[in-house]
C-alpha cells in the first residue's frame, strides 16, 4: 500500500456532471478521482459528490450499496441529503469498485486500510484539513478505521448500524444460516423478488411501495454486481477494526 503523500502526487480529474433533479436548483457536479494502480497502468477510482455551502465539512461515507446519481432519485433519501446538506458542506463518497467508479472483482475487494487511506485523498481533493464523518453500515467500519489512525483530520465521528466485525460477528449465525443468506445474495441480487425480501424486514412500511421496490431494485444494480456483493457480505465479518492505532 503506498503512503497517502505519494498516492496524492498521481491523483487526477475526471468529472461528471449532471442535473441532480431532486436538488431544486441545485448543479450537483460528482467528481471521480483516477489514482494510478500498484502497478503500471493500472487505474483505480473513487468518487465523490460536494453539495451545500455551510462551515462545517460533513464527509459521508454510506455501506457500498450507493450510486452517487441514482441515490437522488428516491424521495426520502434526497431529502435526507439536502438535510445534510443545509447546514454543511456536505461531501458524499462512492467508494472504490462500487457506485460510479470503475467496478472490481468480486476477488480485487480492498482492505479496509485502503479504504480509509481514500478518505483522506477525498478530504484532500475538496481542501477539507479536518471534517465531521458520518458513517453507515460497513462504511461506518473504515470511517472508525479513519478516525483512529488519522485523529488530526477528524473533528467528529458518527456512526450508524456499526458492526465491529470479528469473531463476535461470526459466532452470531450458524455456517448453514451464513451460507444460506451468501447463496440468496449471490443469486437474487438487483432483482424485484430479492428487494422485497431485503426490504420487508428492514422497512416494512415502504415493503409494498412499488416506486420504493423499483428503486430498491435498480439502485442495487447500479452499486455492484451480484457476485462482488456477495463476496462484500462474506468478507465483511472477518473485517474487525479493534487494535487501530494513530500513525
Amino acid at each position: 500500500m503506498q503512503p497517502p503523500a505519494e498516492r496524492d502526487t498521481r491523483l487526477k480529474r475526471r468529472w461528471i456532471t449532471g442535473q441532480i433533479r431532486q436538488l431544486v436548483g441545485v448543479r450537483a457536479e460528482v467528481v471521480v478521482l483516477l489514482l494510478a494502480g500498484a502497478v503500471d497502468d493500472e487505474c483505480i477510482s473513487i468518487a465523490y459528490q460536494v453539495v451545500g455551502e455551510g462551515e462545517l465539512d460533513l464527509l459521508f461515507v454510506p455501506g457500498f450499496a450507493s450510486n452517487l446519481i441514482w441515490n437522488w432519485e428516491l424521495p426520502s433519501y434526497a431529502h435526507f441529503l439536502r438535510r445534510l446538506s443545509s447546514f454543511s458542506r456536505l461531501i458524499v463518497v462512492d467508494r472504490r469498485g462500487f457506485g460510479l467508479p470503475d467496478r472490481l472483482s468480486s476477488q480485487e475487494l480492498p482492505p479496509l486500510e485502503i479504504l480509509a487511506d481514500d478518505l483522506g485523498v477525498v478530504l484532500d481533493a475538496v481542501g477539507s484539513e479536518r471534517a465531521s464523518i458520518f458513517g453507515t453500515q460497513d462504511g461506518a467500519r473504515y470511517c472508525s478505521l479513519f478516525a483512529a489512525t488519522r485523529p488530526e483530520r477528524v473533528d467528529r465521528l458518527i456512526l450508524f448500524t456499526l458492526d465491529p466485525g470479528g469473531q463476535q460477528w461470526e459466532g452470531a449465525w450458524g455456517r448453514e444460516q451464513k451460507e444460506a443468506y451468501l447463496t440468496r445474495v449471490a443469486e437474487g441480487w438487483g432483482t424485484a423478488a430479492f428487494s422485497r425480501w431485503h426490504i420487508e424486514p428492514r422497512a416494512p412500511s415502504v415493503a409494498d411501495d412499488r416506486r420504493t421496490l423499483e428503486w430498491y431494485t435498480a439502485w442495487q444494480q447500479l452499486a455492484a454486481g451480484p457476485s462482488t456483493a456477495a463476496a462484500l457480505f462474506h468478507q465483511s465479518p472477518g473485517c474487525a477494526i479493534g487494535g487501530a492505532r494513530a500513525r
